[in-house]
C-alpha cells in the first residue's frame, strides 16, 4: 500500500510540474526578451540603461579608452558635430565640411579621441527615449591639457545619442550607433587661444590693421550715388 501511495505522490508531482510548464516557459522568455534586448526589435532601453549610455558619452570624453570605445560603440560608429568641425578649422569653412560626420566610423573616432586630453564633463539633465537619449551638458575647462589654453569660459552643450541593441555578452545591453551633438564653440575657440573675444587689449599688429584701414578712402558704388540723388 505505501508503495502505491508513494508512486500515487510522484505521478501527482510530475502532473504539476507539468501543467506549470508552460508558464514557467513563458516567464523565462519574458525574462530574457528583457534582458536581451536584440532578441526583441521593439525593445526599449530602461531608465537605467539610458542612464548609463549617457554616462558612456560623459566618459568618451572624459575619461576616454580605447576598451570603452570598443565595447560601447557599433563599427559602423557615427559621430556628427558641426562644432566640432569648425573647431578642427579653427573658425575656417574648411578643409573639414560642417555637413560632414566628424567620425565616419568607429576606428575613426578611436584615432581622433584617443588622441585628446581628457575634459572634465558635466551631466546637467538626461531625456530617455526608446533607442535615443538627450542630454544637456557643461564642461568648465574645454581647454584642459592644451598648451594654447588662456581661458576657461564654460562651455554647454546638447547631444543626441542613438543606440542599437548589442550582442549576447556584451557588458552593454545597448551599442552607440550615432551621436549628434552641437555645443558652444566660439567659447570652445578662446579658451584655446584661437580667437580674441571683443574688449581685449589690441596687440600691435591690431593697431597697425586699424591704421592702415583708417587712411583708405571709403568706396562708394556709382550706383549708390544714383539712388542718393533720386
Amino acid at each position: 500500500m505505501r508503495l502505491y501511495i508513494a508512486i500515487a505522490g510522484i505521478f501527482a508531482v510530475l502532473a504539476a510540474l507539468v501543467s506549470a510548464a508552460p508558464n514557467f516557459s513563458f516567464s523565462w522568455l519574458h525574462w530574457t526578451r528583457q534582458h536581451h534586448p536584440s532578441s526583441d526589435p521593439s525593445s526599449c532601453m530602461t531608465p537605467s540603461e539610458a542612464d548609463t549610455t549617457a554616462d558612456i558619452f560623459r566618459l568618451l570624453i572624459q575619461n576616454y579608452t580605447h576598451d570603452l570605445a570598443l565595447t560601447a560603440l557599433t563599427e559602423d560608429f557615427h559621430d556628427w558635430a558641426s562644432s566640432v568641425n569648425i573647431i578642427i578649422n579653427k573658425g575656417g569653412a574648411g578643409p573639414k565640411s560642417m555637413d560632414a560626420p566628424t567620425f565616419a566610423s568607429r576606428a575613426a573616432f578611436i584615432d581622433g579621441q584617443g588622441k585628446q586630453p581628457p575634459i572634465p564633463f558635466e551631466r546637467i539633465r538626461t531625456f530617455a527615449g526608446c533607442r535615443h537619449v538627450a542630454m544637456r551638458w557643461k564642461t568648465g575647462r574645454s581647454a584642459n591639457g592644451h598648451g594654447t589654453e588662456v581661458d576657461d569660459i564654460p562651455v554647454h552643450g546638447n547631444v543626441i545619442i542613438e543606440v542599437k541593441p548589442s550582442e549576447p555578452g556584451n557588458k552593454y545591453n545597448w551599442r552607440i550607433s550615432n551621436i549628434w551633438s552641437e555645443f558652444n564653440s566660439a567659447a570652445w575657440l578662446v579658451n584655446l587661444g584661437v580667437f580674441k573675444p571683443g574688449g581685449m587689449p589690441l596687440e600691435a599688429q591690431d593697431v597697425k590693421h586699424l591704421e592702415e584701414f583708417a587712411d583708405e578712402e571709403p568706396v562708394v558704388e556709382e550706383h549708390m550715388l544714383v539712388q542718393q540723388s533720386l
